[in-house]
C-alpha cells in the first residue's frame, strides 16, 4: 500500500491507484466462469451468440448459496480451491449451471426453439467435451465485476489510511478485503454492464453498506493485531484480474 497520506487528505487518489496494490482472487468466480465457458462450448455451440458467459456466470455468482472464496496467498488459493471442489462444484455443475443457462435461453429464444434445444441437450451427442479454452484470456476479457468487491476495496483503503495512518505497512489491504468479502454477511453483486454496475452500486449503498462498514472495522483491527499473510505477487491470475479490474473501472466505475 502507499505510504503517503497526501492523496487521502487532498482527495486526489482514485480507485485505479488503489488497484495497483491489490493481490486478490475469488476462486468461486474463476471456477464458475470456467464451468460456464466449458458447458457453453460443449453443449450450446449453435446458441453461443445468445449465451454470454458473463451473464450466465453472474446469475450463479449472485445466488445466496454460493459464497465468495477469496484468497491472497498460494496457501489460501489451494485451500479455497479444495473447498469449492468438495462443497460446491456438484451443486454448480448439476443444478445451478443448467438453471442459469435455461433462464438466459428462455429470455432469448422463442418457446418452440427452446423446446427443441432442450431435447437436443438430452441426446448423447450433447455430452461431447469441448476443446480446452484459455482461462487466463477469458478472465482478462470477460465483462464481469463484483460491485461489492470494488466498494470494499475502496472503503477499506479509506478506513485504513484514516484510522491507522502509522500502520499501513503492517495492514495488508488485500488480506483485509479477502476477510471482508468472505464474511457470511457480505453478499456478491455481480454486474455485466455499466448500467447494471451503477444499479447494483446503488443497491449496495442502500442495503449493504452500513453492515459492511462494521465488518471492515472488525477485519482491519484483526489484521492490525495479527498481521498478514505474504500476498501473491508474480502470479498469472493476479495479473489478469488486475487488468480486468482496471479496464472495468475505467469504463464502468466512474
Amino acid at each position: 500500500m502507499r505510504d503517503s497520506m497526501e492523496e487521502i487528505q487532498t482527495g486526489r487518489f482514485d480507485l485505479l491507484d488503489i488497484l495497483i496494490d491489490i493481490r486478490l482472487t475469488n476462486i468461486t468466480e474463476i471456477k464458475i466462469v470456467q464451468e460456464v465457458v466449458s458447458s457453453i462450448n460443449a453443449k450450446y455451440q449453435e446458441h453461443q451468440k445468445d449465451l454470454q458467459p458473463a451473464t450466465v456466470a453472474a446469475l450463479i455468482l449472485n445466488r445466496q448459496e454460493i459464497p465468495n472464496l477469496y484468497a491472497t496467498s498460494s496457501r489460501g488459493y489451494n485451500k479455497q480451491r479444495l473447498k469449492f471442489q468438495n462443497q460446491y462444484s456438484v451443486l454448480v455443475r448439476e443444478e445451478l449451471l443448467p438453471w442459469a443457462i435455461d433462464k438466459v435461453l428462455m429470455e432469448k429464444l422463442p418457446q418452440s426453439l427452446h423446446q427443441d434445444l432442450t431435447m437436443a441437450l438430452n441426446s448423447p451427442k450433447s455430452q461431447e467435451k469441448s476443446d480446452e479454452t484459455d482461462l487466463f484470456e477469458i478472465l482478462a476479457n470477460i465483462n464481469l465485476a463484483n460491485v461489492t468487491e470494488f466498494q470494499v476495496i475502496e472503503e477499506a483503503f479509506n478506513y485504513i489510511y484514516t484510522n491507522y495512518p502509522g500502520a499501513t505497512g503492517r495492514i495488508n489491504l488485500s488480506d483485509v478485503c479477502a476477510l471482508i468479502l468472505n464474511h457470511e454477511s457480505v453478499s456478491s453483486l455481480y454486474a455485466t454492464s455499466a448500467e447494471e454496475y451503477e444499479q447494483l452500486k446503488q443497491t449496495y449503498i442502500s442495503q449493504y453498506q452500513p453492515q459492511v462498514k462494521q465488518i471492515i472495522h472488525q477485519m482491519v483491527a484483526k489484521v492490525h493485531a495479527e498481521g498478514s499473510e505474504h500476498s501473491l505477487s508474480q502470479d498469472s491470475l493476479i495479473s489478469v484480474n488486475h487488468q480486468r479490474r482496471k479496464k472495468l473501472t475505467k469504463s464502468w466505475n466512474t
